[in-house]
């Protein structure tokens, strides 16, 4: 074989050989680096400790070894809806809280008329027709009453009746047969005691102040000082009322009249004293 022959020969295995021990490195050094993340930082970085291998190696052998994961496509905007009316809600009863009881309820001290409360302020006038039995004869009392209604239950005022009985005196009891007449008035307390739910209720009541009887000639005749005597008077009564409306209502009256200081034309007070009996109806605001 000719020399020259002999060196293309070498030269050629030369050329062959170069590149496999390089390609050889190369894939050496890239299966060591693969195993841990620390190694592939390192190799980003160029610096092993050979301190030969290079950048573009490290990088190639990385991404052989570890491919990156797919991107997702961008998302594509929303479109934009119209936002859908809200429902209207449903109404919903909600029950009231039981009632509370108030301090009062729960306070020791009694029930008071006036103070710790507003007090409802109303009146009446009524007018009354009672049977009654004076002197030994059969009449009739007819009388007024007026009073301040507290809380709807308490009335105070005034009362007034007067005798109509327009008779004679016997002969046995006055040789004239004047006619007499006998009248008496005061003040007027009265309690009402209602009961639930009822126009009905109830009331006690009395009458304190004081009366005149007289004697005139005619019916008609002028009472003056010389035929009139006074007297005191007390006549507790009891009552049923219906109340028709808020401001009208009628009722029955029963009392005992009771007389005391008759002493002239020959009267005494069993005279005067008695039975009442009668009704009444009266206006006002209940």
């Amino acid at each position: 074989m000719s020399p020259s022959r002999l060196s293309v020969l070498t030269v050629g295995a030369g050329l062959l050989i170069v590149p496999a021990i390089s390609i050889a490195q190369t894939t050496a050094k890239s299966e060591a680096a693969a195993p841990t993340p620390a190694a592939n930082n390192k190799a980003a970085t160029g610096n092993t400790e050979n301190g030969w291998t290079s950048t573009a190696e490290v990088n190639a052998s990385a991404s052989v070894e570890t491919p990156a994961p797919a991107s997702s496509p961008p998302a594509a905007p929303a479109a934009a809806t119209p936002a859908a009316p809200a429902p209207e809600a449903a109404a919903v009863s909600v029950p009231s809280p039981p009632p509370t009881e108030t301090a009062a309820a729960t306070s020791d001290e009694p029930p008071t008329l006036f103070g710790g409360r507003h007090t409802k302020i109303g009146g009446y006038g009524a007018l009354a027709v009672h049977y009654a039995r004076i002197n030994g004869q059969d009449g009739v009392l007819t009388g007024i009453e007026g009073a301040l209604l507290l809380d709807h239950r308490l009335a105070i005022g005034f009362t007034g009746y007067g005798w109509g009985n327009q008779q004679r005196l016997p002969a046995s009891q006055d040789q004239f047969r004047e006619y007499m007449h006998f009248a008496y008035g005061g003040l007027l307390v009265r309690y009402h005691v209602y009961v639930p739910n009822s126009p009905v209720y109830f009331s006690a009541a009395a009458v304190v102040g004081g009366g005149l009887v007289g004697l005139t000639d005619t019916w008609n005749g002028d009472l003056h000082r010389d035929n009139t005597d006074g007297f005191f008077m007390f006549e507790p009564m009891l009552g049923v009322h219906v109340n028709f409306t808020r401001w009208m209502r009628m009722g029955v009256d029963a009392g005992y009249r009771l007389t005391s200081g008759i002493g002239k034309f020959g009267f005494t007070g069993s005279d005067f004293n008695g039975v009442s009996l009668g009704g009444n109806i009266g206006f006002g605001w209940f």
